[in-house]
């Protein structure tokens, strides 16, 4: 087994415990990076946010907007609490910085 199979596998173990919370996909290409609210109980999904729905010409602005259109959504759906399904990716770089933003903006992650 390679060692991003056996990441996403404990991830996704993770994911199964906490159903309970909703929980922010994150997906990343060559390119972009998107972001989904899945709700498991309703097998449903909330909302998308992608890197082009912002405005921005350096990776720093392009991830506060990012963030800051990720904590107005959620505040919109009121959630308050959520689990990141980073998938086979490490918690480093973008989505770390962005997923700090959102924690300073109140939201439970």
């Amino acid at each position: 087994m390679s060692i991003s199979r056996t990441r996403k596998d404990r991830v996704r173990r993770k994911t199964k415990a906490v159903s309970n919370k909703a929980r922010l996909s994150y997906e990343k290409s060559n390119r972009f990076m998107s972001f989904q609210l899945i709700s498991d109980k309703e097998q449903k999904t909330l909302f998308g946010v992608h890197e082009k729905q912002v405005e921005g010409k350096t990776k720093d602005e392009i991830n506060e907007g990012l963030a800051n259109k990720i904590v107005e959504k959620l505040k919109e759906h009121k959630i308050d609490s959520i689990f990141i399904d980073r998938g086979a990716r490490k918690y480093q770089g973008n989505l770390a910085i962005i997923v700090e933003k959102i924690r300073k903006a109140g939201i439970k992650v």
